[in-house]
């Protein structure tokens, strides 16, 4: 019977010429004579060993040759039980034999690729492009979305601790994506993570919409298009301020119709803000109704619509008025505003309204009583500012005018 004397030892035993066994160790047999069992790489593959064993070939006052014999007859007995084992347990079940995996012919492949044939086009990575960012919170539930450079499907990882623990996997494949989180609890601070497979966004925080009588902060900004470097600097200090949400009074990109101006000029400077806090933006002049404004933002839309919008936050009623739509008496937009003002006046909110042109303004070529913008110009203030004051409202923002 066999025991281990050592571990494997540094050096060759002396039956070994050329250095070539990599593996070995004593053995101690019953009778007490030492022995090596070693093995040896074959054709550089590492699983591949052949297991040898020399009985007591160096031991003093034993001839090579007779030292040699024994090795032959040992080894042929060792050959044979293992022929048997295979027999009996086929390398295919109990006893697999491992196998290295055949290398590709990098040659016919360099050929494929040149040739342009017979190979499927590389699947390129998907990264972010937009986002991750927030959209449309209210108290039990947010909108995450964002925009990959390849068509992906993503997961987003959300939960009460950094830990997460959820989660929401997305079923179809594209560039855009909005994941819908529900089932949230009031005025409560969530973790959240996008995985799209290829990479993972930073884990960021969002706060659900508090309840009538909890405090919290909003910011109000706008015509941020102008200078990225600027705008960047100004959503790091609104996010310093901790904001729940924060409105945007339009003009964020020069040509709406421009995708390139979304990144730039307001995806990409607002990204750190607009992963924390839900934005929710109205109509400038600058984005003239372009499909993209519509596609990126997910605004609390009214039966579908979204050029004007309203929601409620905590104990206040926002609306989301647009001075890029028809908005004097008999207008579907100026209808739609005095039913919203009723509804949200009997319930004993605050509210605050914010669209893109003002009423008032101090240039000369900006705001509603210049000619150049529009035919309606002083109206709004005889229309749609007399109604707001009528159910009290408290506060309106607007952008547009540049000189502060």
């Amino acid at each position: 019977m066999l025991r281990r004397i050592s571990p494997y030892s540094g050096r060759c035993p002396p039956f070994c010429t050329d250095g070539s066994h990599t593996r070995f160790r004593f053995i101690q047999h019953s009778n007490g004579i030492r022995n090596y069992i070693y093995s040896q790489t074959l054709y550089d593959h590492k699983n591949d060993w052949v297991i040898c064993m020399a009985q007591s070939m160096w031991r003093k006052g034993r001839s090579l040759w007779k030292g040699t014999v024994r090795y032959i007859v040992v080894l042929t007995v060792w050959l044979f039980v293992l022929g048997s084992i295979v027999l009996i347990y086929p390398p295919d079940q109990t006893l697999p034999s491992p196998q290295r995996a055949r290398e590709p012919d990098r040659t016919l492949i360099s050929k494929l690729d040149s040739d342009g044939a017979g190979l499927e086009a590389p699947i390129r990575a998907a990264e972010f492009r937009k986002g991750p960012y927030l959209q449309n919170v209210n108290t039990t539930a947010i909108t995450v979305s964002w925009e990959s450079t390849e068509p992906s499907t993503g997961t987003v990882y959300y939960g009460r601790t950094d830990s997460l623990g959820y989660s929401i996997n997305e079923s179809v494949s594209d560039t855009f994506h909005e994941v819908r989180i529900e089932g949230l609890e009031p005025n409560t601070m969530y973790y959240y993570m996008v995985d799209i497979g290829t990479t993972q966004s930073p884990v960021a925080t969002f706060y659900t919409a508090p309840n009538p009588w909890d405090s919290y902060r909003i910011v109000f900004y706008g015509d941020s298009r102008s200078n990225p470097s600027v705008h960047n600097t100004i959503s790091n200090l609104i996010l310093q301020e901790q904001p729940r949400i924060v409105f945007n009074t339009g003009d964020m990109v020069e040509d709406g119709d421009v995708d390139s101006e979304w990144d730039e000029m307001h995806f990409t400077p607002a990204r750190t803000l607009m992963m924390f806090a839900p934005l929710y933006p109205c109509l400038g002049n600058h984005e003239s109704h372009a499909d993209q404004y519509y596609k990126y933002f997910q605004l609390p839309g009214n039966n579908g619509e979204e050029r004007w919008y309203s929601f409620d936050f905590g104990n206040i009623h926002f609306i989301g008025f647009s001075s890029e739509d028809p908005y004097l008496p008999g207008s579907e937009q100026y209808a739609w505003l005095e039913s919203d003002l009723q509804n949200a006046s009997a319930e004993g909110r605050w509210i605050i309204a914010y669209w893109h042109v003002p009423p008032y303004n101090t240039g000369v070529s900006h705001g509603t009583g210049n000619p150049t913008d529009g035919p309606e110009g002083t109206d709004m203030r005889d229309t749609v500012c007399a109604l707001l004051e009528q159910y009290g409202a408290q506060f309106v923002f607007h952008g547009h005018e540049h000189i502060y």
